[in-house]
């Protein structure tokens, strides 16, 4: 679970670099959906690795790989050690969507108040 962390990590690192470094830019309504989404993924596979009983402490020795985003995958991690643990499967997926949701709408209400 970790490594599958590490590797989507990684892979949307340029993606998180162009959103920190355009904030004050207005971006184009697809570009804002995409940036959006990027986070909600990594959110939601940090609150997968979070209702699979992965150590808080693993998570946050991943998220120092990625210099460049680590405040917010420990702000993603924080929020969502935040929420209460599962048994479920179908609990779990659900807290997993709602966790993504929340981060989704809340990165598209700050995009909102930006333009």
């Amino acid at each position: 679970m970790l490594n599958k962390l590490k590797k989507l990590y990684a892979s949307i690192v340029v993606s998180f670099l162009l959103l920190l470094s355009s904030c004050s830019v207005v971006a184009a309504n697809d570009e804002i959906i995409q940036r959006c989404t990027s986070q909600a993924t990594i959110a939601a596979n940090i609150m997968e690795a979070r209702q699979n009983g992965a150590a808080i402490v693993r998570i946050f020795e991943v998220n120092k790989q990625f210099p460049e985003v680590k405040p917010l995958l420990d702000f993603f991690t924080t929020e969502a050690y935040k929420q209460p643990l599962y048994s479920s499967d179908t609990a779990k997926q659900q807290a997993i969507v709602e966790f993504s949701n929340t981060i989704f709408m809340t990165c598209m209400q700050h995009f909102d108040k930006v333009s």
